[in-house]
């Protein structure tokens, strides 16, 4: 198959290109570099698996012409910082909303069949028990909010234009070592550096950790997927919740590190109190299953480190 994966230098990006090529798809990556690197994709595009274009999402014309010949796309690329989003919120409103119809329209006008996007547990909200794809919206923040108004662009797009749509809700995801940017990464960066764990609040925040590579076979598997009246959505986590405090207390057993490294801040406003999907219709109808729980890895990573 050949596809575009938008956003394919970054964290998440790059695993899935890495996972296509060794399926023996065809990927053309966009990315602007501005999150992604390049160094990501070194080794794959040496091999000439893969074709890198240096992008702008929000340039239609010449995002149209990478389209040429694609049978189906994964839209990742997005201003993907909570902070940065309401920071900038009139740049996150031009990239994850403008920039997704013009990825859209770029897709109807090449004739690409299926189009996946990477949307997020922020469109969620706050809740007291797991989400279902059923739960309505309620976004708390901006990118929350952005990436409602991207789901309801795909939808449309499914219903008006026939281009097999899905979207993944995506949880909170972990497994880039140093790289990562999500608690996990950053509590188990802190440790091997000797710094302090910092919890903001109480550390009672109920979150839902599922790991990179379980996102990307999810992503391979909505490309495999055809859905019902050209559209779905499914939540793709563990389904397993954990406190951010009982995750702290996990990483600093592992390491062998003591509880004097575990600091409390002020809590955030507006943090989110419980974020966990209900992965079930993800586990019947996408036939998804995650199979790598954080506290192996997080034990396996402990390991590898004293060794």
């Amino acid at each position: 198959m050949r596809v575009v994966v938008t956003g394919g230098a970054g964290f998440i990006g790059s695993r899935l290109v890495a996972r296509l090529a060794e399926l023996g798809d065809e990927v053309t990556v966009i990315d602007d570099l501005s999150k992604g690197r390049i160094e990501n994709l070194k080794k794959l595009l040496d091999s000439h698996h893969v074709r890198l274009h240096i992008l702008d999402i929000t340039e239609r014309e010449k995002i149209s012409e990478r389209l040429d010949d694609s049978e189906a796309l994964v839209h990742l690329a997005a201003i993907s910082s909570v902070t940065e989003a309401e920071t900038q919120p009139a740049r996150a409103f031009r990239v994850n909303v403008m920039g997704t119809e013009f990825i859209l329209e770029s897709c109807i006008r090449k004739k690409v069949r299926k189009a996946i996007f990477a949307s997020s547990a922020a469109v969620f909200g706050d809740g007291g028990r797991p989400f279902t794809e059923k739960d309505p919206p309620n976004p708390q923040n901006v990118y929350g909010a952005t990436k409602v108004l991207g789901e309801r662009l795909f939808e449309s797009y499914a219903y008006r234009h026939g281009l097999h749509s899905v979207v993944l809700r995506i949880f909170n995801v972990y497994g880039g070592g140093m790289a990562g940017q999500g608690v996990v990464d950053r509590f188990i960066t802190a440790c091997l550096s000797g710094k302090p764990l910092e919890i903001y609040g109480d550390g009672l925040q109920m979150r839902d950790f599922i790991h990179v590579d379980d996102v990307v076979e999810a992503f391979i598997k909505s490309l495999d997927f055809e859905p019902s009246e050209n559209f779905a959505r499914f939540n793709i986590g563990s389904g397993q919740p954990l406190t951010i405090a009982e995750l702290a207390g996990m990483i600093l057993r592992m390491f062998g590190a003591s509880d004097h490294m575990l600091i409390h801040r002020e809590a955030r406003p507006g943090d989110i109190r419980f974020s966990v999907a209900d992965i079930s219709q993800a586990r019947t109808v996408l036939g998804f299953e995650p199979r790598i729980r954080v506290k192996d890895w997080v034990k396996k990573v402990a390991m590898e480190m004293r060794s």
